[in-house]
């Protein structure tokens, strides 16, 4: 059994959760499913040729995996006690 790292996908969930919308290859995924995915596929995405920030993650100079909607992750939207 081949183990595929998806440790930039790992980096997003640690960032966003599970439930984050992306958009990988013009199709849309919550994060969760993407990592499913890329598994099953054997698709690597790791940290050592990734760059992941907050738009997405980067590899080779190209933006691979996109957040569909980050404005709805802003913190402004936090109830202040």
């Amino acid at each position: 059994m081949t183990i595929c790292d998806v440790s930039a996908i790992d980096r997003l969930l640690d960032f966003y959760g599970e439930y984050l919308m992306v958009s990988y290859k013009n199709e849309t995924y919550e994060l969760a499913d993407l990592r499913d995915y890329l598994e099953d596929n054997k698709i690597a995405m790791s940290l050592n040729d990734c760059i992941v920030d907050r738009n997405g993650i980067y590899k080779d100079g190209d933006h691979v995996v996109a957040i569909v909607n980050l404005d709805s992750f802003g913190k402004d939207d936090l109830i202040k006690v």
